[in-house]
C-alpha cells in the first residue's frame, strides 16, 4: 500500500503530527479524519493512500496516545510499561474468566503473603505518588478481603506491617518528656520531642499511620492481636504529648476532670550515702530517664516537622477509634481489653525490634530496682488504666466478660502497691470506685464490687494515707449513689474499716465523716453495722480532744484561733455527739426489724451509745464535753430505758455514770482544761443525783439499792474532798441535801417505821429502810457532819 520510501517517511511524520494534534491540550481545534486524509493526498507516488488504511491509523491514535520514552512517567508511563511487559511475555494458555466468588477466599489464603509483601515493597520504594496511591489502595483491598473472609491472622499481619512502616513502634523514644520544650504555634502549645521531629520528617511513615488507623476504624471487629501494635503507637504518641487533649483527660472525684501528668510531682533525691558512687548512679539514672537532661531550643525546621506530626495525628482520627467501642463484637472487645492490659503492664509487641537495647535496658532496670522502693512513675500505665475503665464503662451490658481482665489488672497494682508509684495507685483506687458506682445497680456484679472494698482495705497504712482523700471522696459518692447492695456484717466491717483508716487524715476525714453521716441519716443503720457506726462516731468525737491536747492550752483553742482544718475537726466532733444521740433515738425502730434476742438488746444497742456519750463528757475539748453532757442526760432520761428489766438498765450507774465521775477526778483529765473541768464536774455530779432520783421508785424494788446509794455517797465525799473549787464545795452539799429530802418525802429514807401498820410481806422493805437510814448518816457524818442537823430542821 506504500509505494515508495519517501511515502513511508511522510506517512510516519503524519502519524507524529496527528498524535500531537489529537492529544495536546493546547490544541483547541482537533484534526478530523477528512483533514488527515486531505493532508496526505498524492504523496504516495502521486497517488492517495487507501482510505480504510488511513481510517485505521486515525482511529488507533485517537483512542490511544503514543508515549515517547522520555515521557514514561505517571499513569501513561505505567500503562506503556504494562503493555510492553505483556508484549514481551510468552503466549499464555486459554483464559477462563470466573465471575463468581466461590474460590476467592481460597485464592486469597494461598496468595495473601506474597501480595502483602509486594505491596509493602512497592510502598517503601515507590518513586512517585502514583505508585504510593496504588500501594495504599492495595492495603485497603487486602484489608477488605481479610475482613470479609474473616482471616484474622491476615488482618493482624497487615496491621503489624503498617505499624512497622510508621516508625512509631519500639522503645526508641523515652517516656521521660519533662525536658521537651513547648512552643506556641497559632495559639496552640506544641511539645517538641525527638519523636515529633523524626516522624514529621518521615512522609511515608505518616502515610502508613493514616492508612493504619483508617483500616482500624473501618474494620475494628476483625482486629485481634493487631490491637497491641496500635496501642503501642498510641502509647508513644501519648508520652510525647501528641494525642488530642481529650484522650489525656480523666475523671477525678476532687477536681472533676483533670489531665494525666507526664511526670511525677518530684524527682528522686540523691542520698548522701551514694556520693561515693555518684558517677555510676548518675549513668544508671540517666539511662532510665530519671535524671533531667538539657535540651536546646527547637529550630524552625524542628517546629515545622512537629507541626506535620500534629497534622498527621489529627488525620488519623484517634478519638473515633474509641468513641464507638461499644459497637465492637464480643471477641474483638475482649482482645482489646487484653491488649490494653498487656501494654499497661509495660510489655511491648515490638520487643524483638529492639533486641539490641534489651540487655542494657535490663541491666539498668536491675540496678535501679536494687535500692529503689518502688517503680518509677509511668504515665502510660495510668493512661491505659483509664482507657480500660472507659472501655468497660462503655460496655456495661457486657461487663461480666470484661471485668475479670480489668479486675486482675487492678488487683495486681493494689496488691503490690508499695512497688508502684503513688500516683498510679491513686488512679487505680479512683478507677475501681468509679466502676463500682456505675455497676452497683447490676445484681450480678454486687459480689465483685464488695470484693473491691476488700482490696482497698488491704492496702498498707501509708498507702491509704497517701491516697486517702481520693479514696474517701469516691466512697462517699458510692454510698450516695446506692448503699442498698452492702449486705452482711462482713461487708459493713470492711467499709467501716476504710472509714476508720481515714478518720484522722487531714483531708480525707471530711469525706469519711460525710459518708458516716450519709449512712446514719439515710436509715442505712441496721444490726450489721450499728456497733461499727457507734464506734466510729465516738472516734470522730474523740479527735477534737486529741487536737486540743496537741495544740496546747485550751484557752487558745477557740475557733477563731484555729485553722480551717482544726475548726472542721471540732465541728465534726460535735456533730458526732449529736449523731450518737440521734442513733440512740432510732433504737426502737431498729429493734422492730431486728432479730436480736431480747437478752442481748440492752448490751447490743443501748449500752454502747450511753458509754460512748459518757466518754465524751471528759473530752479535752470543752464544746464537745458540754454537748455530750446534754445528750447523755437526755439519753438517760429516755422513757424507753426503764421499760427493760431492772437488772439490765441499772448498770448505767456502774458502766456509765461512775466511770465518768471517776475520770473527771483524774488529775491528768483535769489539767487538760482546769477552768472548764470544774463546770463539767458540777454537771456530772448533778446528773448522777438527777438520774438516781428519776429512777428512785424503780430502785426501791432492787436489792442493791443500799450498795448503789453508798457508792453515790462515796462519790460525793471524794468530790467534796477535792477542795479546788468553792462552787463545787457548795454544790455538792446542796445536791446531797436535795436528794435526802426527795428520798424522805417519797418514804424511802425514814428514821422509824410503824411496824404494826406494815404488812408482814413488807418486812424486808422495813429492814431495808432502817438499814438505809443508818448507813446514810453514818457515811455522811464523816464528811458533812452538820448536814444531819440541817436535814432534821428542814424535815
Amino acid at each position: 500500500e506504500i509505494a515508495t520510501q519517501d511515502a513511508t517517511f511522510v506517512l510516519s511524520y503524519s502519524v507524529i503530527m496527528l498524535n500531537t494534534d489529537l492529544h495536546n491540550p493546547q490544541v483547541r481545534r482537533r484534526m478530523s479524519l477528512d483533514d488527515y486524509m486531505r493532508n496526505l493526498r498524492n504523496v504516495n507516488s502521486g497517488q492517495d493512500f487507501d482510505p480504510e488504511y488511513l481510517r485505521a491509523i486515525y482511529d488507533a491514535i485517537r483512542k490511544r496516545e503514543i508515549v515517547m520514552p522520555e515521557e514514561h512517567e505517571g499513569q501513561l508511563g505505567f500503562n506503556y510499561l504494562w503493555k510492553e511487559l505483556i508484549h514481551r511475555t510468552e503466549a499464555a494458555g486459554p483464559l477462563i474468566i470466573c465471575d463468581v466468588s466461590l474460590y476467592d477466599k481460597d485464592m486469597f489464603i494461598t496468595t495473601w503473603k506474597p501480595i502483602v509483601t509486594a505491596i509493602s515493597y512497592a510502598f517503601t520504594s515507590a518513586p512517585d505518588d502514583m505508585t504510593l496511591q496504588k500501594a495504599i489502595t492495595g492495603f485497603h483491598q487486602c484489608a477488605l478481603l481479610s475482613a470479609n473472609c474473616q482471616l484474622y491472622d491476615v488482618f493482624d499481619y497487615i496491621i503489624m506491617t503498617l505499624a512497622k512502616m510508621t516508625g512509631l513502634l519500639g522503645q526508641g523514644y523515652s517516656n521521660e518528656t519533662a525536658n521537651n520544650p513547648v512552643v506556641n504555634v497559632n495559639d496552640i502549645d506544641v511539645t517538641i520531642s525527638d519523636l515529633s521531629i523524626q516522624f514529621g520528617r518521615n512522609y511515608k511513615g505518616q502515610l502508613a499511620a493514616v492508612v493504619l488507623f483508617a483500616i482500624a476504624n473501618e474494620y475494628g471487629n476483625v482486629l485481634k492481636d493487631g490491637w497491641k501494635f496500635i496501642l503501642e503507637i498510641i502509647k508513644n504518641l501519648f508520652v510525647n504529648s501528641l494525642l488530642p487533649s481529650s484522650m489525656s483527660q480523666v475523671e477525678d472525684f476532687l477536681e472533676g476532670t483533670t489531665t494525666i501528668p507526664l511526670k511525677p510531682k518530684s524527682l528522686p533525691i540523691r542520698d548522701e550515702r551514694t556520693r561515693g558512687n555518684s558517677s555510676l548512679l548518675f549513668y544508671l539514672l540517666e539511662n532510665a530517664g530519671i535524671l533531667e537532661s538539657s535540651r536546646s531550643e527547637p529550630t524552625k525546621e524542628e517546629i515545622e516537622c512537629t507541626m506535620c506530626t500534629v497534622d498527621c495525628v489529627a488525620a488519623c482520627r484517634l478519638e473515633e477509634l474509641f468513641a464507638d467501642i461499644r459497637l465492637l463484637q464480643q471477641e474483638s472487645l475482649e482482645y482489646l481489653m487484653r491488649a490494653l492490659k498487656f501494654i499497661a503492664d509495660g510489655n511491648s509487641p515490638s520487643d524483638s525490634l529492639n533486641s539490641r537495647n534489651s540487655v542494657s535496658q535490663e541491666l539498668s532496670n536491675q540496678n535501679l530496682q536494687g535500692n529503689a522502693p518502688s517503680k518509677p512513675y509511668d504515665p502510660a500505665a495510668v493512661f491505659f488504666l483509664e482507657l480500660m475503665i472507659n472501655v468497660t464503662l462503655q460496655n456495661r451490658d457486657r461487663v461480666q466478660s470484661l471485668w475479670p481482665i480489668l479486675f486482675e489488672h487492678i488487683a495486681d497494682i493494689l496488691k503490690d502497691s508499695t512497688n508502684h508509684s503513688i500516683l498510679l495507685v491513686e488512679r487505680t483506687v479512683v478507677a475501681l470506685l468509679r466502676l463500682s458506682i456505675r455497676l452497683t445497680h447490676k445484681e450480678e456484679m454486687v459480689s465483685d464490687v464488695l470484693r473491691s472494698f476488700e482490696l482497698l482495705r488491704a492496702l498498707p497504712t501509708d498507702i491509704i494515707h497517701s491516697v486517702g482523700e481520693q479514696m474517701m471522696a469516691g466512697v462517699y459518692n458510692l454510698i450516695k449513689a446506692d448503699s442498698s447492695y452492702i449486705r452482711g456484717q462482713a461487708s459493713w466491717e470492711t467499709l467501716f474499716g476504710l472509714l476508720r483508716a481515714n478518720s484522722t487524715h487531714p483531708q480525707a476525714s471530711k469525706y469519711s465523716f460525710d459518708t458516716l453521716v450519709l449512712i446514719n441519716e439515710s436509715e442505712n443503720v441496721n444490726s450489721d453495722n450499728f456497733n461499727e457506726s457507734v464506734e466510729l462516731l465516738t472516734e470522730f468525737a474523740s479527735a477534737a480532744g486529741i487536737l486540743v491536747e496537741r495544740e496546747g492550752s485550751p484557752e487558745k483553742n477557740a475557733k477563731t484561733y484555729l485553722s480551717t482544718t482544726q475548726a472542721d475537726i471540732l465541728e465534726r466532733a460535735q456533730k458526732s455527739v449529736e449523731l450518737l444521740y440521734q442513733l440512740y433515738t432510732e433504737i426502737p425502730r431498729l429493734l422492730s426489724v431486728s432479730q436480736t434476742p431480747m437478752g442481748e438488746v440492752w448490751s447490743t444497742y443501748w449500752l454502747p451509745i450511753l458509754t460512748g456519750l459518757s466518754q465524751q463528757c471528759y473530752n479535752s475539748c470543752r464544746e464537745v464535753r458540754q454537748t455530750a453532757m446534754t445528750y447523755l442526760q437526755r439519753a438517760l432520761l429516755n422513757p424507753d430505758l426503764a421499760s427493760y428489766n431492772l437488772t439490765e438498765w441499772v448498770v448505767i450507774f456502774d458502766v456509765v455514770l461512775f466511770p465518768l465521775l471517776d475520770q473527771l477526778l483524774e488529775p491528768e483529765i483535769f489539767n487538760r482544761d482546769p477552768v472548764g473541768m470544774d463546770e463539767t464536774r458540777m454537771r456530772a455530779s448533778a446528773l448522777l443525783c438527777k438520774i438516781f432520783l428519776h429512777y428512785l421508785n424503780r430502785l426501791v424494788e432492787w436489792r442493791g439499792l443500799i450498795t448503789l446509794w453508798l457508792q453515790i455517797l462515796d462519790v460525793m465525799e471524794r468530790y467534796m474532798a477535792i477542795g479546788d473549787n468553792d462552787s463545787l464545795s457548795e454544790a455538792i452539799p446542796e445536791s446531797l441535801k436535795n436528794m435526802l429530802l426527795v428520798m424522805s418525802t417519797s418514804g424511802v429514807l425514814q428514821r422509824e417505821t410503824n411496824e404494826k401498820q406494815e404488812e408482814p410481806t413488807n418486812a424486808n422493805m422495813i429492814a431495808m429502810k432502817r438499814e438505809l437510814w443508818n448507813v446514810t448518816w453514818e457515811k455522811i457524818n464523816k464528811f458533812l457532819p452538820s448536814l444531819q442537823q440541817e436535814f432534821s430542821v428542814l424535815h
